[in-house]
């Protein structure tokens, strides 16, 4: 480490400050960014699972594709996107108003599980 001629000399507040609570807070800072970068990317990858209902059918398509892709092994490519389709018209919630809503992802696999609908939307539920 290089030092000046002159030494600052810190309280014991002050060194405090400057060689433990600021190195922890830039690495808290730093944790927090990449961890929102994690969460980003996940929204990009599999977002539209929650929702879906403020979406054009053909963004919906383009998104159950790029997920297709993305785990071919778990999700059929070629029929996944026709299987969300359909299932966004299956699933309409309401809220106090009238409107229609987005239901929460565990409600619209309890959608599938409690109507038996595991044969005809496969991939919707591995996706879920």
């Amino acid at each position: 480490m290089i030092r000046n001629e002159e030494e600052t000399n810190f309280s014991r507040q002050e060194k405090f400050r400057v060689e433990t609570f600021i190195v922890i807070m830039d690495k808290l800072d730093i944790c927090l960014l990449k961890r929102l970068e994690k969460y980003n990317d996940l929204d990009r990858k599999s977002g539209f699972l929650t929702y879906f209902k403020s979406m054009t059918e053909k963004e919906i398509v383009d998104m159950a594709k790029y997920l297709g892709k993305i785990y071919p092994d778990d999700l059929d490519y070629d029929i996944f996107p026709e299987e969300m389709i359909h299932f966004t018209k299956l699933v309409d919630e309401e809220d106090e108003e009238g409107k229609i809503k987005m239901p929460p992802a565990l409600k619209c696999l309890q959608i599938i599980h409690d109507n038996k609908l595991n044969s005809v939307f496969p991939n919707v539920e591995v996706a879920y």
